[in-house]
């Protein structure tokens, strides 16, 4: 009569256990839970006596992590195997440790059921939880074993409890799998010789897969299940043929030979029977998937080639989950290696447009100012055309004598007309250069100077005057004479720009009553500007948006890049903030605080 096995298990693995104990037949191996503290407090030998005391079970194997590390295994029918996390009992090592460097917070179907009372027994209410998850956890990621039905409902309302995002990943029962038949093994380490025999290969096998179980990648994981086979049943020769998507790949043979194996000959015997006297070839399926086929010939001791074969068969499952693993793996960071490379590409476009938007808005700055210039630099050269004719005039009647008195009147009259238009157009010229190159020379400094708040909006909006007027804009500023800034005004300027900007292109739809009002004001050292349009105003779905880049809600008329620079240049360059209010209808408000001073960083 075989000896009982007693598996002791938390009770949040316990279902899945169970589940092996039950799918595989043991009909030897009990199963006991015990309670799940997870190390607070740990097991102690008087709770695994308690639990044991009933089970009239032989040998007594206990699985956890810190819950269990205060056993000291005094007793001889008893062993333990702890596991750095819990979680290394379903998912191998590297994984657990990846998704833990992520910040993830792994949880398990067990665990996600009950998760309301473990928060309760934790003392924490959802504003107490929330606090705890935010400094430790960025995602919620459940080990789905496929056990628990309907487990999704739990898994959202834990997630809007702790407001954390979640997700689900399959990994089945075949690493528990795996773990509880190391345990059962060593356990069987005790029975008669030829158990013993038997035992010992499964442990070995166990330890060699373990090793596999954390490699990555499909040429680690190869190397190691040829390695595995060889220590396993020492063949003369052994050959493995690798198959992704139904198309042979490589074939590896150990020892390496000059005459490769006939890979058609591999492939026919695999579908044949695969036990032969002195060896065996099987098929590596993983989800009905082939991904492999080995063939062993000529193993060192053939009156155990049963015993090889039980011992194949248990570890043919796990190498076609590993590979299949490994080749998952790859593929998920070539995919996450093509995206970053794509995500730098976008970011280089993304910034040669937004530097191509600056450009752009002062391309048109520049060609509304040499506009606005042309009308009077025309009006004085017409006046200095019909002043140099009358000049003309007068030289010919001087010098034909019939200059009169009322002819030089009239001439001298007409000269200083002349000139006082030709005056009044030149400096209307030299104001617009000025105010051009003042708000231009800084559009392209990068060092922060101190300049008059009110002086320098005036500016901007009289270099903007030329596009105001096409539809009729009337501005006003409100702010005080004496505010003097120490900031970056060519960055101040470039928001200002891109706001009315944005108010030209999609707020007024029609060329009448269209108003902006600047109202600036100085509270104890932040400066708030208030940009405030009575244009057509914008739909509440699309203000959380409309700083993001490339969004727009007019592509013929924009970019979608205006309002993400000026909220760059807000919160990177000036060090402040900006917001927007609007509704449709009844036009938009922009708000920016900035600094007063900005304290240049060399």
């Amino acid at each position: 009569m075989k000896e009982k096995i007693n598996i002791f298990i938390c009770r949040y693995f316990s279902k899945e256990v169970s589940t092996i104990v039950k799918s595989n037949f043991l009909v030897d191996v009990v199963v006991t839970v015990f309670p799940s503290n997870c190390g607070k407090p740990p097991l102690h030998e008087a709770d695994y006596k308690t639990l044991a005391k009933d089970k009239n079970c032989n040998q007594n194997c206990i699985l956890g992590s810190v819950c269990i590390n205060n056993l000291n295994n005094s007793d001889e029918s008893t062993f333990t195997m702890s596991y750095d996390s819990c979680f290394e009992l379903v998912l191998n090592k590297p994984l657990v440790n990846h998704y833990i460097s992520k910040g993830y917070y792994l949880v398990t179907p067990g665990w996600i059921i009950n998760w309301n009372n473990e928060i309760n027994n934790w003392g924490f209410d959802k504003e107490t939880a929330r606090d705890f998850f935010d400094e430790s956890c960025s995602k919620i990621l459940l080990l789905d074993t496929g056990i628990e039905d309907n487990i999704g409902d739990n898994l959202m309302e834990f997630s809007s409890f702790i407001n954390k995002p979640y997700e689900s990943i399959p990994i089945g029962l075949d690493i528990l799998e795996l773990n509880l038949r190391k345990a059962i093994s060593r356990i069987e380490e005790n029975n008669e010789l030829e158990e013993k025999r038997e035992v010992t290969d499964y442990a070995m096998m166990m330890d060699l897969l373990n090793d596999l179980a954390e490699s990555l990648s499909e040429k680690e994981v190869l190397e190691k299940i040829i390695q595995l086979f060889s220590i396993l049943f020492a063949p003369e020769s052994l050959h493995f043929l690798s198959i992704d998507n139904d198309k042979p790949g490589n074939l590896i043979s150990q020892p390496t030979t000059n005459n490769p194996k006939n890979i058609n000959k591999l492939l026919d015997r695999s579908k044949k029977t695969n036990l032969s006297n002195t060896g065996f070839c099987y098929s590596l399926t993983h989800k009905d998937q082939l991904v492999g086929i080995i063939e062993i010939e000529n193993v060192a001791f053939p009156q155990y080639l049963k015993h090889y074969k039980n011992l194949a068969n248990s570890v043919l499952k796990i190498c076609s989950l590993v590979i299949s693993n490994a080749r998952t793996y790859e593929l998920i960071t070539n995919q996450r290696d093509q995206l970053e490379s794509a995500l730098k590409k976008l970011k280089e476009t993304q910034d040669l447009l937004i530097e191509s938007e600056k450009m752009a808005a002062l391309g048109n700055l520049v060609a509304g100012v040499a506009h606005e210039i042309n009308t009077p630099v025309s009006i004085g050269i017409t006046a200095t055309t019909g002043f140099l004719n009358k000049v003309s005039n007068l030289q010919q009647l001087t010098k034909e004598g019939k200059l009169t008195k009322n002819t030089l009147e009239k001439t001298v009259t007409d000269f200083y007309l002349a000139g006082e238009l030709i005056l009044r157009n030149l400096n209307r010229t030299g104001e617009l250069i000025n105010s051009f190159k003042r708000v231009s020379v800084d559009e392209t400094s990068e060092k922060p100077r101190e300049f008059n708040l009110r002086s320098y909006i005036s500016d901007i909006v009289a270099s903007l005057e030329p596009q105001l007027r096409k539809k009729k804009i009337i501005t006003s500023i409100t702010c005080s004479k004496y505010i003097y800034m120490k900031s970056y005004p060519g960055a101040l300027a470039q928001i200002m720009t891109n706001l009315f900007l944005n108010s030209l292109k999609h707020a007024f739809k029609v060329v009448s009553n269209n108003t902006i009002n600047i109202n600036a004001k100085n509270n104890e050292g932040l400066i708030t500007i208030e940009v405030t349009d009575n244009g057509i105003g914008i739909a509440e779905n699309d203000i959380s948006k409309i700083f993001d880049p490339f969004f727009t809600t007019d592509k013929q008329e924009g970019s979608g890049l205006g309002l993400h620079i000026a909220y760059n240049l807000v919160t990177q360059k000036l060090k402040g903030d900006i917001t927007c209010r609007s509704y449709v209808g009844k036009g938009a408000k922009f708000t920016i605080n900035i600094p007063l001073s900005i304290i240049e960083i060399e």
